[in-house]
């Protein structure tokens, strides 16, 4: 049993100790299940969210921090709830984002300039020199 959190629902891509720009996560009726992930039209992603630039910024630190506890030093992807009190709750860490050209992810990079091509690219040759 876990507390209910009111809130928005953002994410944050990490690559190499970087966060990517806050994604926010928004279905048009009720959660962030499988149908509204998959299902096209049923939830509104906003990349970069529209948040006050220091919980912007405080959400991308906490992904860091996250990513680097958990020892995930090539990508991941970090979830997180606001309440609406403006506590930032950490749900959980994707160790395998998705990586279609709409995932969460690649609209990030996409965000601040980086291709989808370029991503993959990147994401490719970063695990090829960790796992040496």
């Amino acid at each position: 049993m876990e507390e209910y959190i009111q809130g928005r629902e953002f994410s944050v891509a990490v690559i190499e100790s970087e966060a990517l720009p806050v994604i926010e996560i928004a279905p048009l009726e009720g959660f962030y299940d499988y149908k509204n992930k998959y299902k096209a039209g049923s939830t509104i992603e906003t990349c970069p969210a529209d948040l006050p630039p220091a919980i912007f910024r405080q959400i991308q630190q906490y992904a860091v921090a996250a990513a680097k506890a958990l020892e995930l030093d090539t990508y991941c992807r970090i979830d997180f709830m606001l309440s609406e009190s403006e506590q930032i709750y950490c749900l959980e860490a994707n160790t395998l984002p998705g990586m279609t050209p709409t995932s969460l992810l690649p609209q990030e990079a996409q965000a601040i300039g980086i291709t989808f091509e370029d991503l993959c690219e990147r994401l490719i040759r970063i695990s090829l020199k960790n796992n040496k």
